[in-house]
């Protein structure tokens, strides 16, 4: 839970940090551990060093003793130089050793101790020993051992023998030089590893191999240098158990007893147990079991040519009387109690090395061990840690990733009531509550669409229904004009028939034609009024409306024509009576009075049926032209026009009243009554153009309106594909 409150980068960075924590502790641990290690190899490497100069230091003090006794035996100063050397050698090496171990004072106190048992042994033994045999000289009776003995045939198998113990050691030494090198190559490579680990705080797959190899070899390297030490120090225990053979001889020669020759006997056995050992642990090296074999060989040649006949001949010898006191000063064995006492505390020295040995190579191990304990346990924990780690992060990104990918999903299929359930504060969680309100606000869209679309198809059902209607009361009110224009045509004709015969008055009634012009031209400008509100109905697509006021118009032109037509029926009957009162003079205008009155009777009966005409059309309108509200101020404009007309046309009457010519009023009552029937004519041509185009508009605006109806049907079904 506490995941889904952490930001996302945090949670990558928490998957990918912690194992690289686990990591530097585990480069820091193995560093510290191979440190460890391989100061522990050093101090073993050591603990060898100081073993082989021990072995060393008591190779030296044999010298001495050997030296010593070969110059007991031979009495020549030639065979005093291996005494001289080992003496020189074993200060030096004391002195070197002690510089070695300067970090352990018991083993400082235990070399102190051993210089002075062999200075002891010096001083006490050897130093008397070499004086008296220098005051016997040449005892006849051991001319034959002396002779024997100054041969130096034993010498010369013995200097074999120890280049041969040189070459072995030389070549284990090159292989010990060799082995060091790579372990310090293995330990160098595993501390340049962990430094980039522990630079990088990361470790590949292939440089954790590496790792663990260089580890590997590094122990393994490690394993072989002491294996080296061991061959190194079994060569010397090898050379010093030759070196007690021969001390064990000549200790023999001297003294002539056969506790002497325990050290030789003793020695053979260790040498001969100790080569097949040898052999054993150097079988991976053919070369040095070839070289062991002939130092094998080597003494037992030495054993076979000089060790055996000259044993023998001293047993043949026994106790020679000019040798008495040398026997008697060898048999003391003063020299076996020091050195005794020597090889003990070489032992013991050696000894307390070889249990440091063993406690170093057991930290080793257990530092080796430790670390690769450490490195196992540390990469399962980190595996471990950094699966469970990574399992948390991707649940918790990976929840929220897929519920907000099933909610585009349902998006995607037009679900519009889908919501995202997230309940994490991090960037998945805002991105949940962003598109909970976008699908919010897109549904209230939706909503508001449909509701909008709907709307807009029943008002273009509407407007096509109505549009419908109009067409089919414009169809009429063409039929009802095409009337009209018919009953004009013979009011026409008769108001020419009246033009005809009041030809002979027209000069009599310029005047009041001059009026009736100017009430045509206001008629005119009636007219030119009515075809602007006719223009302003056409362009806002309310021909209906103008058709009315048309119909509105030619119904006051029919009252004028009426009114017109009652004027000349009373002209005629005050013509006629007139006429009547001039007797028979008057009978030609009665005629023509009586042809006046005729014919303002049939004007009065086709204005009555132009009049139920326009009533019927106006009628038949009325609810158009309730519908077109807009155009109401023309309808008036054009009324005041008309009125206008109306109040011209009076002016005429009244004009033509006080003419004192009936005549001449008839005859501008005829004009005005051809002028009127032009302009009805007109009219009403106009208002048959204007119905057709009113018809066109209609279907225009039906099919427009049909349109926008499927349109808005078609949106509707696309917004249904939403789920809302």
């Amino acid at each position: 839970m506490a995941l889904r409150n952490i930001p996302l980068k945090f949670k990558i960075a928490l998957g990918a940090g912690i194992p690289l924590t686990l990591l530097v502790f585990l480069s820091i641990v193995s560093i510290s551990s191979s440190r460890s290690l391989v100061t522990t190899s050093g101090m073993v490497d050591h603990t060898h060093k100081v073993i082989e100069q021990a072995m060393k230091i008591e190779a030296a003090a044999v010298d001495m003793e050997t030296g010593m006794r070969g110059y007991l035996l031979a009495g020549k100063e030639d065979f005093l130089q291996p005494y001289k050397n080992g003496q020189q050698e074993f200060t030096r090496l004391v002195a070197d050793l002690k510089g070695t171990v300067s970090d352990n004072p018991t083993q400082v106190n235990r070399l102190g101790e051993i210089e002075t048992t062999i200075n002891a042994w010096l001083t006490n033994v050897t130093e008397p020993a070499i004086e008296l045999r220098r005051q016997i000289g040449h005892a006849k009776t051991m001319d034959d051992i002396a002779d024997i003995v100054a041969e130096a045939r034993g010498k010369v198998y013995f200097d074999k023998f120890r280049g041969q113990v040189d070459l072995f050691v030389e070549r284990e030494t090159k292989l010990l030089k060799q082995r060091q090198q790579e372990n310090e190559s293995n330990f160098n490579s595993s501390v340049r590893l962990l430094d980039e680990v522990n630079t990088q705080s990361f470790i590949s797959s292939q440089d954790y191999r590496e790792l663990s190899t260089s580890l590997s070899s590094l122990n393994e390297a490690s394993d072989w240098v002491n294996h080296t030490h061991k061959v190194i120090e079994a060569a010397q225990q090898i050379l010093a158990s030759a070196v007690d053979m021969e001390t064990g001889m000549r200790g023999f020669l001297l003294a002539g007893q056969s506790q002497f020759l325990n050290p030789y006997n003793e020695g053979s056995k260790r040498f001969y147990q100790d080569i097949e050992s040898l052999k054993s642990t150097v079988s991976d090296n053919p070369a040095q079991v070839t070289l062991l074999s002939e130092m094998k060989s080597t003494i037992e040649e030495w054993q076979k040519e000089v060790v055996t006949p000259v044993i023998q001949l001293r047993t043949d010898i026994g106790d020679a009387k000019s040798m008495n006191d040398m026997a008697a000063l060898v048999g003391e064995a003063r020299g076996k109690v020091y050195f005794d006492k020597f090889r003990s505390q070489i032992a013991d020295f050696i000894a307390m090395e070889d249990s440091l040995m063993i406690e170093r190579q057991a930290s080793a191990q257990i530092a080796a061990q430790s670390m690769e304990n450490t490195l196992i346990f540390g990469t399962l924990l980190a595996i471990t840690l950094g699966a469970m780690i990574s399992w948390g992060v991707i649940k918790a990104i990976t929840e929220p990733v897929s519920e907000v990918a099933k909610g585009l999903e349902l998006l995607a299929g037009g679900d519009l009531t889908a919501s995202l359930s997230v309940s994490s504060k991090d960037e998945l969680g805002q991105m949940a509550q962003s598109f909970n309100q976008a699908v919010g606000k897109t549904n209230s869209a939706m909503v508001q669409v449909l509701s909008t679309t709907d709307e807009v198809v029943s008002g273009s059902v509407a407007i096509s229904q109505a549009n419908t209607d109009m067409t089919r009361e414009l169809e009429l009110q063409a039929d009802k004009v095409a009337q009209i224009s018919a009953s004009i045509e013979e009011m026409s004709v008769s108001i020419q028939e009246v033009a005809t015969k009041s030809a002979d008055a027209t000069a009599c009634a310029q005047d009041a034609g001059v009026k009736a012009n100017s009430g045509g031209r206001i008629v005119a400008s009636t007219i030119e009024g009515m075809n602007s509100i006719n223009e302003a109905v056409t362009a806002s697509s309310n021909s209906v409306a103008e058709l009315g006021k048309r119909g509105a118009q030619i119904g006051e032109i029919i009252n004028v024509i009426n009114d017109i037509a009652e004027q000349t029926n009373l002209l005629a009957l005050n013509a006629a009576i007139e006429a009547a009162r001039a007797g028979e003079a008057g009978r030609g205008f009665a005629v023509v009075a009586d042809e006046v009155r005729a014919l303002a009777d049939r004007t009065t009966s086709a204005t009555k049926e132009i009049g139920e005409s326009i009533e019927a059309i106006q009628s038949e309108t009325n609810e158009a032209v309730t519908r077109m509200e807009s155009g109401t101020s023309h309808v008036h404009e054009g009324l005041s026009l008309a009125t206008e007309a109306g109040n011209s046309l009076e002016d005429i009457v009244s004009g033509a009243q006080q003419v004192a010519s009936m005549i001449d009023s008839i005859a501008a009552a005829a004009e005005e009554q051809s002028l009127a029937s032009s302009e009805v004519a007109k009219n009403v041509e106009t208002v048959s153009e204007a119905s057709q185009n009113a018809n066109q508009q209609a279907g225009m605006a039906s099919g427009s309106a049909q349109e926008l109806a499927n349109k808005a049907e078609s949106l509707r079904q696309m917004v249904n594909q939403f789920k809302v």
